[in-house]
């Protein structure tokens, strides 16, 4: 199923992936693979693969419509996304045995620093190590309750860009100051002991193809 984006931008990896397009300049999904690889689509999000996979399991909660990142979303918007996240963590329990690390560089208003200006959720396995490792190497605050619930203390942080990451134990969020492009990407492979985390140096189609594969059957 494909979907008219909002405010769609034509050099857009993702938006040219929700509309199964190639990507003129660069490349995406699309330039990579002739099937389908879109995994989960509904009116307002859908989940694709990564490319240059961390690992089987890698998988980007996209919204449909062009946005720099999470928070900037409607109310209605990140209401759905909390149901949509919780079917992400069923499933990784059910197809991996498995807990589930989100992350997200939330690309500010006023800022260009991300491969990628569509917001994305990477939604991943949560090794055990990962989490310690991302904060002993980031400047970050524990937060009491999501930030999709609730974000009004932190505008500042929205406008100028942000690193947000949450698992079954807590959630927490940082500016993004002084954090390079696919940073977060770094630090996970780091912590286990991994060096290929550039997805345009290390495209991993291989595990792509098995993404698709384990979740053929979310729903």
């Amino acid at each position: 199923m494909l979907f008219q984006t909002e405010n769609r931008m034509d050099e857009c990896n993702l938006c040219s992936e929700l509309k199964d397009e190639h990507l003129r300049n660069g490349f995406n999904l699309k330039n990579l693979f002739d099937e389908q690889f879109i995994l989960y689509s509904d009116k307002l999000f859908s989940i694709v693969p990564s490319i240059g996979a961390l690992n089987e399991s890698h998988i980007l909660l996209v919204p449909n419509r062009h946005v720099k990142n999470f928070l900037a979303l409607s109310a209605q918007e990140r209401q759905h996304l909390i149901k949509i996240l919780n079917k992400i963590e069923i499933y990784f329990l059910e197809k991996f045995q498995s807990k589930v690390l989100f992350f997200e560089h939330g690309t500010g208003f006023s800022s260009r620093k991300n491969c990628i200006e569509h917001a994305h959720i990477h939604c991943v396995l949560d090794e055990k190590a990962v989490v310690p490792f991302f904060l002993n190497n980031l400047s970050v605050i524990e937060l009491t309750q999501s930030i999709f619930t609730d974000s009004t203390e932190l505008e500042s942080i929205i406008n100028s860009g942000y690193i947000w990451f949450k698992n079954n134990y807590g959630e927490w969020i940082g500016s993004d100051e002084n954090i390079k492009p696919q940073y977060l990407r770094y630090l996970y492979k780091t912590a286990i002991g991994e060096s290929n985390w550039d997805w345009r140096v290390d495209r991993n189609v291989s595990s792509i193809k098995k993404v698709i594969l384990n979740f053929e059957n979310f729903v």
